[in-house]
């Protein structure tokens, strides 16, 4: 249930997407890490996790913008603004509210991504995402 409330809340953390004319994009297959270490190098501990993440960028502006596709169909849609962007093949987003933070990484072409789903009364749910 919790995965599924992250998932629902990695969607709707932005509502409003950005133009997409202009931008760099490509599509990954998305693996799920067990540690935050193991999803920065994308370890063979990392598991498919069913979904495919169309990542597009805008050097110029900043602004990094996801599609999630599960099983082939969008399932979600996500824009930050005022990313660290060096080039392409590296940047760094983070995003953070009172429920979630998330730490969105391209280093050398390899996405990772780490996100804390703060849950009251209860123990932090943390989730570790990469490709390769």
């Amino acid at each position: 249930m919790i995965n599924l409330i992250k998932k629902m809340l990695l969607a709707i953390a932005f509502a409003s997407a950005n133009s997409e004319a202009g931008w760099f994009d490509s599509k990954v297959q998305e693996y799920e890490c067990p540690t935050y270490s193991s999803a920065e190098i994308c370890s063979s501990v990392c598991k498919k996790s069913g979904d495919e993440i169309e990542v597009m960028l805008n050097v110029q502006e900043k602004n990094i913008f996801f599609k999630r596709y599960t099983k082939g169909k969008l399932t979600g849609k996500t824009s930050y603004d005022n990313c660290k962007i060096f080039d392409k093949k590296n940047w760094e987003c983070t995003y953070e509210s009172r429920i979630l933070f998330q730490k969105i990484v391209m280093a050398d072409g390899k996405y990772f991504m780490f996100s804390t789903m703060y849950v009251p009364r209860q123990k932090n749910s943390d989730s570790f995402y990469c490709s390769k």
